[in-house]
């Protein structure tokens, strides 16, 4: 925990944005908010938004974290969970919720990233 937090303090500095972490020390698990006083959709501030937060990613995946505790993936993650998963065990992801979920009723679109375009030669 404490490696991960002066990894953070790093981050929050180089991107200049402010970041918050709170959670359950006890079991290792942190709440990391990357946060923004400016309009989140200039993209200038966009950009360090998700610098800050691919960068938080990268370093809890190199401290061999894991980017879901107990909240899921959601939007804010769902594009990086590549960075912890390969795309097997994605699919197989996929193939689950299609099964348990058919008419995708149960937050569609929030968990698991698009599908790989993949070339059909």
């Amino acid at each position: 925990i404490g490696e991960l937090l002066r990894r953070i303090d790093v981050i929050s500095g180089e991107c200049a944005v402010p970041i918050a972490v709170f959670g359950h020390a006890g079991d290792g698990n942190l709440h990391v908010n990357v946060l923004a006083d400016e309009d989140p959709a200039d993209p200038a501030v966009r950009a360090r938004l998700d610098r800050a937060i691919h960068r938080l990613f990268e370093e809890t995946i190199a401290l061999r974290g894991t980017l879901s505790g107990e909240h899921g993936i959601g939007l804010t993650k769902r594009e990086y969970v590549s960075m912890e998963q390969d795309e097997r065990v994605i699919e197989w992801q996929r193939r689950w919720k299609q099964m348990w979920d058919p008419a995708d009723l149960l937050n569609p679109g929030k968990m698991l990233p698009a599908r790989r375009a993949t070339c059909s030669e």
